[in-house]
């Protein structure tokens, strides 16, 4: 039933509000899915969250209050990267440390990895390093690395 010069009805009132109530939430989960959330922390063999080294050489890390049931692989990543979200937990890798899965134990504890930090093609510069997880829902709170 049309009501002529009345506007909406309050039942397509309270279709729109849904309708558009619906859209919001799943642009904000879209948006949360397209990110990969921080968890826990990644931190050097010493115990340090910083570290400066020369391209090639060999680094070790280890994280924590990682998210268990998850697969996870080393890696560094751009913080100004294309995805635009720097401050996310890794989202644009340049390059695997470490590509071998490796899951949190049941306490969110990533054991030892060490690899190659880049090679001689990686840029110099300063970037995140952390665990990042296979489908890239989640990855450790970065550590920072500088390349020289």
């Amino acid at each position: 039933m049309k009501l002529q010069g009345k506007g909406m009805t309050p039942v397509r009132r309270v279709l729109v509000a849904g309708t558009t109530a619906v859209a919001g939430v799943l642009a904000v989960a879209s948006l949360a899915w397209a990110c990969t959330a921080p968890v826990g922390g990644t931190f050097f063999s010493d115990g340090t969250s910083t570290k400066t080294v020369a391209r090639g050489t060999r680094i070790s890390v280890f994280a924590t209050n990682a998210e268990p049931g998850f697969q996870y692989r080393l890696v560094i990543a751009d913080p100004n990267g294309p995805s635009g979200h720097g401050s996310h937990a890794c989202m644009d890798e340049i390059f695997f440390v470490n590509a071998t899965p490796k899951f949190a134990n049941a306490q969110g504890v990533l054991s030892q990895t060490a690899g190659p930090a880049g090679d001689s093609t990686t840029r110099t510069g300063t970037f995140q390093l952390c665990f990042q997880s296979i489908g890239k829902d989640v990855g450790t709170g970065p550590a920072s690395i500088t390349l020289i």
